[in-house]
């Protein structure tokens, strides 16, 4: 018996066919190919024109379709950037999607976190989910314009024996909104003494940072002010670099 030599390129179940009518035993062995390959037969052993020996047969291999390579969630891929990540996923073929969360200025940018984790093998169709880090959000500050925020009362009153007097500036807010980020300057010039600049300090239950619309508010600090002492002031209300209101020259003691 005599291998033939037309087994190449035909259907196995045709080669098979021809092997099984001439009395040539056969076995059929495959490897993963491309489309165009499947199910034909790719290589004879031995060779066709081979004269078979009593008991010898013929090997067919034969092509099959590829399995899918098995796609697994890498492991390295937190606290890489999100550009590098994607390019990673990208290029192992596997899908994924992005989503934010506010992080601080170092995590920017930068994968927080991996789902599923990374070394999951990912099923048929399956893809990831990286989170990463953004900036975050600055809520806008109200614009607060001169005459907005004004001066309504001042009054100083003295701390027990102490040279310490406590200075309580009211002030109404005109807007429909509230307003941020306002403080109270003051420059005191005591009679016979230097300069003294203060701050004064809005406090209510709110916060310190946001004054309610349509309210009289009141801003309040201690200043050092002598018995008997008279003192020309200038406080000013502010907002950023912005002067809303001001009251100057005034003058006043401790009572």
């Amino acid at each position: 018996m005599t291998v033939p030599t037309d087994l190449i390129n035909k259907s196995v179940d045709a080669a098979q066919a021809q092997l099984s009518a001439a009395g040539i035993p056969f076995s059929t062995s495959f490897r993963e190919v491309e489309d165009t390959q499947v199910g034909v037969v790719l290589e004879v052993d031995p060779v066709g024109g081979t004269v078979l020996g009593q008991g010898d047969g013929v090997r067919l291999l034969v092509g099959k379709i590829k399995e899918p390579s098995e796609l697994r969630v890498p492991a390295d891929l937190v606290n890489k950037t999100a550009v590098a990540a994607g390019q990673q996923l990208s290029a192992a073929g596997i899908p994924f999607t992005t989503s934010f969360v506010e992080a601080e200025n170092t995590q920017v940018g930068v994968v927080l976190e991996v789902d599923p984790v990374g070394g999951t093998v990912l099923g048929q169709g399956d893809g990831v989910r990286l989170l990463v880090g953004k900036a975050k959000e600055v809520p806008p500050v109200t614009p607060i314009r001169p005459g907005d925020l004004g001066i309504t009362e001042i009054e100083f009153t003295r701390l027990a024996e102490s040279a310490n007097c406590n200075l309580t500036v009211t002030a109404f807010n005109h807007l429909l909104e509230n307003a941020e980020g306002i403080t109270v300057v003051g420059y005191l010039q005591m009679r016979d003494q230097g300069n003294t600049q203060i701050t004064l300090d809005f406090s209510q239950s709110s916060g310190l940072e946001t004054l309610e619309p349509q309210e009289y508010h009141q801003f309040r600090g201690y200043v050092t002010f002598f018995p008997g002492i008279t003192a020309s002031y200038r406080l000013q209300i502010v907002q950023g670099a912005t002067v809303i209101d001001e009251v100057m020259e005034q003058v006043a003691t401790c009572a």
